[in-house]
Order: C-alpha cells, then structure tokens, then sequence
C-alpha cells in the first residue's frame, strides 16, 4: 500500500422514472464521474490528472416491468360469517344461539389474487483503468453491458420468481490487475475478475 497523495471527485447522476400507461413502469438512471490525482503521485507513476483506478467516466441503465392481474386466479370471497357482540356485555352471550351481524365488526375475507410481472434491466459501464493511467502497468479494461431478464406471480405472500442475468453472456471483466515479474518488471499476464455470466434460476419467496 502507498499513499496516492491527494485526489479529486466531481460529477453528476441523473435517475427518473415514469408510466405511459398503468403498470408500464419505465426507469433510467446515468452517471457521469470525473475522479483524478490532483498532483503527481511518483510511487504510483501518477501523474496530476490521471484518472483513478475502477472508475468510468460513464455509466447507464435502463429498467422496465409491467404489472398485470392473472385472470385464472382471480380474488375469491370467503363465506361471510355471524358475528356475536352486544354492547351490554361485549359478545359475553355469543353462545345462546340469539347473535346477529354488527356493522364493522363481521368482515368479507378474501383470498389474495394473483399477480404477474416481467421486466428487463439493461445497464452499460464505459471503459476504465486498473491503475492510475500513466503507470506503466496500467490495463485500460473495454466497456460493456449486460441485459437481465426476470418474471414472477405473486399473490401478496407467495412469490414464484424466474431470473436470467447477463442473458448475453457478456465476458466483461471491470477489475484487472497486471501481474509482473518484481525482478525485471516485465508484466507477465493479468488476472481480472469478471461480471457474474449468464445466470437463469428460480427463486421462491414465503412472507410469515
């Protein structure tokens, strides 16, 4: 570990949201960093202005779902029932066969519909470095993106959710570092680590 001296962040995110019509929900996010040494940093071979490590200028992403009822699960009332209360004795004679229903206090129950959603997400990372950028092990990593797809019914309680992230298989990877020989200083592979791949699963959610 080295001391980079003194460094400097500026930038700006913008996130909106919005719904052209019921339960088509739209969401865009997008950031901007400018993140660099403020003055020379000679153990890192920085120099004032380099940009920072696993930082990108930019980043994006977009985001959809719709909401919709499942028509095949609708909401059922359940059979209203007799409710016993007197204020005399606060219910104390629910037993003798005279109840009758009180206004507030006997409920229609009803099972929970059903509910679909799908969605999508989209998101973009430009390029950045794996050290300040005048080092001379400096990796300026590509950008990329990534595309994730998701579905679920619920009712409330249950969820019943299927995933696919990084349905693209994107081979990305926003962390690297050179690996070099201490001796000669000749670097002598990168190792990096990559974005989750392609991932497609089922996820079920109980609520107590």
């Amino acid at each position: 570990m080295v001391n980079a001296g003194k460094a400097e962040t500026n930038g700006v995110e913008l996130t909106t949201g919005f719904e052209p019509i019921k339960n088509l929900r739209f969401g865009i996010n997008g950031a901007y960093t400018d993140a660099t040494l403020s003055n020379n940093a000679p153990s890192l071979e920085g120099r004032a202005g380099d940009r920072l490590p696993n930082v990108p200028v930019y980043s994006a992403s977009a985001t959809v779902d719709y909401y919709f009822p499942l028509p095949f699960w609708r909401t059922m009332p359940e059979q209203r029932q007799q409710v016993a209360a007197y204020p005399e004795d606060s219910g104390k004679n629910a037993g003798r066969g005279d109840g009758k229903i009180v206004a507030g206090e006997a409920q229609r129950a009803k099972v929970a519909a059903w509910n679909g959603h799908v969605g999508a997400g989209f998101r973009w990372v430009s390029s950045q470095w794996s050290e300040v950028e005048s080092s001379s092990t400096a990796i300026r990593t590509p950008s990329y993106s990534a595309l994730d797809l998701n579905a679920d019914v619920s009712n409330g309680r249950y969820t019943i959710r299927v995933f696919a992230k990084n349905v693209t298989d994107e081979r990305a990877y926003p962390t690297v570092f050179a690996n070099f020989n201490f001796l000669t200083g000749e670097v002598i592979n990168a190792l990096g680590t990559p974005i989750q791949p392609r991932t497609v699963g089922i996820e079920v959610d109980c609520k107590f």
